[in-house]
């Protein structure tokens, strides 16, 4: 749901057809439920909304692999990470950043985000799995790595720009801790005023110092 009160989620009916259940898309806003559905696919799942009421979420298209959307103002995108069999996206911010996972062709899942038009990868060391899934307006991204221990990533501050970083800071069962490194890329000014955005790099892996 967003500052408006609008709701994306997905309801569940038979299929007519082989009596399984299937989820269908919708969004509710005003009192009005609008179907969320892209074209020819088998479900389509709408996971998160902005205030701008751009919404993100996953198809299946009947062959098992998942494929993420964007939906803005009646027009779907594709939102597929290059080279992945699978990709699901879990929440957008105000700026249109959006963060996901994705399976590679060796079956890891990695962690995703999607700003201006540029994929980065979020791999958390030594971990099997990492999914991200949320992202605030500060470019904040909060998830969870091997299923149960939690993470924190923040770009470091525009006021420092050479020194800018990812950081991760853990919020598992083991307890609070940091890792960190530099994240090399060209610069340019963010909408955030705090933060600068990173746009050539394409792997985060942020390892222990």
């Amino acid at each position: 749901m967003n500052d408006a009160g609008q709701i994306v989620g997905v309801g569940l009916y038979t299929n007519s057809n082989n009596g399984f259940l299937q989820g269908r898309g919708f969004l509710y806003s005003a009192g009005v439920y609008t179907p969320i559905s892209v074209s020819g696919s088998y479900e389509t799942d709408p996971i998160s909304i902005n205030d701008s009421g751009e919404i993100v979420g996953n198809y299946e298209t009947g062959t098992g692999a998942s494929v993420g959307f964007l939906y803005v103002d009646g027009v779907y995108t594709a939102i597929d990470f290059p080279g992945s069999i699978s990709t699901q996206l879990t929440g957008i911010n105000n700026l249109g950043q959006i963060v996901g996972f994705y399976k590679d062709a060796d079956n890891n899942v990695n962690g995703l985000l999607y700003s201006d038009g540029t994929y980065t990868t979020i791999d958390f060391p030594g971990a099997s799995s990492t999914v991200p899934t949320a992202i605030n307006d500060l470019s904040n991204i909060v998830g969870y790595y091997d299923g149960n221990e939690g993470f924190l990533a923040m770009l470091g501050p525009a006021s420092v720009p050479e020194s800018s970083t990812w950081t991760m800071i853990l919020l598992g069962f083991a307890g609070l801790g940091y890792v960190g490194r530099p994240w090399s890329r060209t610069v340019q000014q963010g909408a955030h005023p705090a933060f600068r955005k990173a746009l050539t790099e394409q792997r985060i892996s942020i390892g222990v110092p």
